[in-house]
């Protein structure tokens, strides 16, 4: 059923060079539902950036979703000060009202979809489940914050499902650092899945080369 009167704004983070590609095509899949009047997209680090987000969409009601794997600092604080929202709800000065969502990476049904991704690649390299680890691979953040809090607490929910021998995450930024994955583990096979909801630099220059991959396979 179409949402009538109301607007779709994701807002991903991008990069300097361009990087924004997988958020703009979720925005063309969603907009080509025809469930929103508008869908559209903007970023933290490529244009069109967060400033101008509120502009794309021309809605009595936006609801803006932050297309991070985790509700860190600049998903929580710095993105809704860029936009000038007040809140959770804000009403704006041309009677629009903007409904700032959380990030997607927190949503409770996140566990399962990765747990059933991490299955299949266990499955298609002929891993045992049980005998086999979970690496989690989150971005992090050198000052800390709740973007460590969310990864942790999904490799949590994916402990209790105990169908893997181990589950551990590590970060990019703050330790445990990914660069010293090996011996973390004590499974002889393990499965790594990366808690990053784009392939950009991170997935390609940092992540695929820590295990001698020149990409990681989908």
């Amino acid at each position: 059923m179409k949402q009538s009167g109301i607007g779709l704004l994701l807002i991903g983070h991008g990069a300097s060079q361009g990087g924004g590609g997988p958020v703009r095509r979720l925005a063309e899949r969603l907009g080509a539902m025809g469930r929103f009047d508008q869908v559209a997209a903007c970023f933290w680090k490529e244009q069109p950036f967060v400033s101008e987000g509120l502009s794309l969409i021309s809605t009595p009601t936006v609801l803006t979703v932050p297309v991070f794997a985790t509700e860190g600092r600049i998903a929580k604080e710095l993105i809704p000060v860029e936009m000038g929202l007040e809140g959770d709800v804000t009403r704006l000065a041309d009677g629009r009202l903007v409904y700032y969502l959380h990030p997607v990476g927190v949503h409770p049904g996140l566990a399962g979809l990765a747990q059933s991704r991490a299955e299949q690649a266990a499955k298609l390299a002929g891993f045992a489940i049980g005998r086999t680890g979970l690496m989690l691979i989150a971005h992090g953040n050198k000052q800390g914050g709740s973007a460590r809090t969310s990864a942790e607490t999904l490799a949590a929910r994916l402990r209790s499902f105990k169908r893997w021998a181990e589950v551990t995450v590590m970060f990019l930024e703050e330790e445990p650092k990914a660069t010293d994955w090996q011996g973390r583990l004590q499974s002889q096979d393990i499965v790594v899945l990366p808690l990053l909801l784009a392939e950009g630099q991170h997935v390609a220059r940092d992540v695929a080369p820590l295990f001698g991959l020149s990409q990681l396979s989908g």
